[in-house]
């Protein structure tokens, strides 16, 4: 979910916002402010700053990747400005090129609040 969170560019993941369900999966709840065109990205997920990204979420990105580079793009265009969808696959990339967790910004506050 934080790698979800990264390349969406969530700006309010809060504590709440995510659950375990009896079968051991991991639901998040967003209200859709995600994907802005501008780093926002406030989460309480930071656990992970800086540590590497599994294997399995780079393939993950690997995939997204390559359908925003295979017409996925037009496809979002139908919910997102140009701008947003272009911002996604950069964030894509970068997470690719490097795939490390993002730091804690240090020219905002990173945490939404409230937090829960």
């Amino acid at each position: 979910m934080a790698v979800l969170d990264a390349v969406l560019n969530n700006a309010d993941r809060k504590a709440a916002h995510i659950a375990l369900d009896p079968q051991g999966r991991l639901w998040g709840f967003d209200h859709g402010l995600c994907a802005h065109d501008e780093p926002k990205l406030r989460s309480v997920l930071w656990g992970w700053a800086g540590q590497k990204i599994p294997d399995a979420d780079v393939a993950r990105l690997q995939q997204l990747h390559d359908h925003l580079n295979n017409g996925g793009r037009r496809e979002l265009l139908s919910y997102l400005d140009e701008a947003e969808v272009e911002e996604l696959a950069v964030r894509a990339d970068l997470l690719l090129s490097d795939p490390v967790f993002p730091a804690l910004p240090t020219d905002r506050y990173p945490l939404p609040w409230p937090l829960w």
